[in-house]
């Protein structure tokens, strides 16, 4: 019969919507997700690219001995590689300042009911 219950239960879980199933501290962990994923995601591509054209320019220098080629893609992937932490702040921070509040709020929530 317990067992039934579970099953039955589970199979509720399933069917009912996410706002019903999901908790104050699940949506804050939400939230907070939602305001560093983007600026991780830009970044990591930024960085990357900046990183596989800074190579390519080495490469084309140093093996193919071709200094414009070398040049004009080694810069520009270093530079791109070294504004990907500065754009991955500015995007964090300004998706903070977007949520904040909202955070904010849902964490005080959390807070007083956890103090109760």
């Amino acid at each position: 019969m317990k067992n039934e219950i579970k099953r039955a239960v589970k199979i509720k879980e399933e069917y009912s919507s996410k706002t019903e199933r999901t908790s104050k501290l699940e949506e804050l962990e939400n939230m907070n997700r939602k305001v560093k994923l983007p600026g991780f995601i830009v970044s990591i591509s930024v960085g990357s690219i900046g990183i596989l054209l800074f190579g390519a320019g080495l490469s084309a220098l140093l093996v193919g001995n071709y200094l414009v080629l070398g040049l004009s893609l080694g810069i520009p992937g270093l530079v791109l590689s070294l504004i990907a932490y500065p754009l991955y702040k500015t995007i964090i921070n300004y998706r903070k300042a977007r949520y904040a509040s909202k955070i904010i709020r849902l964490s005080d929530e959390i807070i007083n009911d956890g103090e109760k």
